[in-house]
């Protein structure tokens, strides 16, 4: 893994994203097109995507930080983020941690607000999602559900009714991939991108073993998107991405 030197936050992520294999996308806006992910999709609740660290493989990746327009006591709440576009056929839905201890992004919002999701939900684009980090908020936001069976994955789940079927069966046909994620991040599943939203603030830092969990939390999402596929070609390409790694990495 390349190193992270001293000096400016940008230009340290920046070297240290070449030496790895990467590109360095740096910040993007909301109206900005030239990153396809966190620019022209950012939604309107969020202020920017920062220090935006992409692998531009069969499956993208991206990593960085993000913040929300508005949060708890109306400050601006950063946490990081990693995108992976699955290329599979999936409906739209999201998963919001049970994990004790923790508040996530998307629940920080509305409690700032002083509001709840039920009020949310009218609002384009709300229900106290207020989009993903890269804007990804599922179409379904105005008629969306909990999946009431979804208590032991470590999550809540939340998804057009019609598609409660098919989601169900899917995120039960993944073994513990969800519950290892769950003490760690909520999840948006839209538009062809899986987003995983750090409930422990910034994941694009200047700390090595940050980036270490984060290169093994996309390279184990990598794994299960193969496993999805059931195809040889799209493992053995996850596994060439400059980031992979075999090791499992916990949380700093």
């Amino acid at each position: 893994m390349g190193r992270l030197r001293p000096g400016a936050r940008s230009q340290s992520i920046e070297r240290f994203a070449v030496a790895n294999g990467l590109q360095y996308a740096g910040t993007s806006r909301p109206g900005d097109e030239e990153h396809p992910i966190s620019g022209a999709a950012v939604s309107r609740w969020v202020t920017t995507c920062e220090d935006v660290v992409r692998w531009d493989g069969p499956q993208r990746v991206e990593f960085g930080n993000s913040g929300r327009a508005i949060s708890v006591n109306l400050k601006p709440t950063r946490f990081g983020f990693i995108a992976v576009e699955h290329g599979i056929e999936l409906p739209d839905f999201r998963l919001t941690s049970r994990s004790l201890g923790t508040i996530s992004p998307a629940r920080a919002v509305s409690i700032g607000l002083g509001v709840g999701a039920m009020v949310l939900s009218a609002i384009p684009g709300g229900d106290g999602d207020f989009g993903t980090p890269m804007g990804k908020a599922p179409a379904t936001s105005r008629s969306d559900k909990r999946l009431d069976r979804s208590r032991d994955l470590g999550y809540d789940v939340w998804l057009a009714p019609e598609d409660e079927e098919r989601v169900e069966a899917f995120l039960r046909g993944s073994g513990d991939f969800w519950k290892l994620l769950s003490a760690s991040f909520d999840v948006h599943v839209a538009d062809g991108w899986l987003v995983l939203e750090s409930l422990h603030g910034d994941l694009a830092t200047l700390q090595p073993a940050d980036w270490a969990w984060a290169f093994s939390t996309a390279s184990r999402v990598l794994d299960q998107i193969g496993a999805w596929s059931g195809d040889a070609a799209v493992v053995s390409a996850a596994r060439r991405a400059t980031f992979y790694t075999e090791l499992q990495v916990g949380r700093p």
